[in-house]
């Protein structure tokens, strides 16, 4: 069985990250209760600023250093695991290979925060698109075999397409980036809070069905 992982929103909790440089490179006191509710309900950043009165040129002056930015190790370090991943990915890699597929631009600073967070260990590869391909574009030029038992677990609507486009089992998990209300528009087999259920259904499926009880008769 092959299990394949987005990052960020799924095991990681990188909303402080995302909340912390927003604020300082637009200026704005938007509370990061605030923030998240419009990026869940997939309201961009640029939305945002264009809702403050931003002109175009400010936005993109804005979008340039977010990308140049976002990834530094400075705010990686705000990142953090959301309950229970460690032990999941644990009990999850006894019977499958897991893979992250993630959309990061920097390798060095993905590989960095695994090994930093202790996960690294658990996964027989890391994909990353680097901002230049579609996931499903990288699962198949890895050349990884697939079969109907596979998963894909993800908190965006990307992943979900993702995985149906490889006809994996598509498992989406409310506790990242999007909400629950949104994730059900792209039909993904199942919805769960967060990495720790999703394992636990795995699990569950992979489990053979209870053996019908016997009844004896006494002659």
């Amino acid at each position: 069985m092959k299990i394949f992982l987005d990052l960020d929103g799924t095991l990681i909790d990188s909303r402080t990250r995302l909340h912390r440089l927003f604020l300082v490179l637009s200026g704005l006191d938007t509370t990061f209760e605030a923030y998240w509710e419009e990026k869940r309900a997939y309201r961009s950043n640029q939305w945002l600023l264009e809702r403050a009165g931003w002109s175009t040129e400010a936005i993109s002056n804005f979008l340039r250093q977010w990308m140049a930015q976002i990834e530094s190790w400075e705010y990686l370090l705000l990142d953090h695991l959301y309950p229970g991943v460690d032990e999941a990915l644990k009990g999850l890699s006894e019977d499958a290979d897991l893979y992250i597929v993630t959309a990061r631009q920097s390798k060095i600073h993905l590989d960095q925060q695994l090994q930093h967070l202790g996960i690294a260990v658990h996964f027989a590869a890391v994909l990353n698109t680097a901002q230049r391909n579609e996931k499903s574009v990288l699962i198949k030029s890895a050349g990884i075999d697939l079969s109907p038992g596979d998963f894909f677990i993800g908190d965006t609507g990307e992943d979900i397409e993702t995985g149906r486009k490889m006809n994996l089992t598509t498992i989406a998990v409310t506790c990242g980036f999007r909400n629950g209300d949104s994730l059900k528009n792209h039909s993904p087999d199942f919805i769960v809070e967060d990495f720790r259920e999703a394992a636990r259904l795995i699990l569950d499926l992979q489990s053979p069905p209870p053996s019908p009880s016997t009844t004896f008769i006494a002659p």
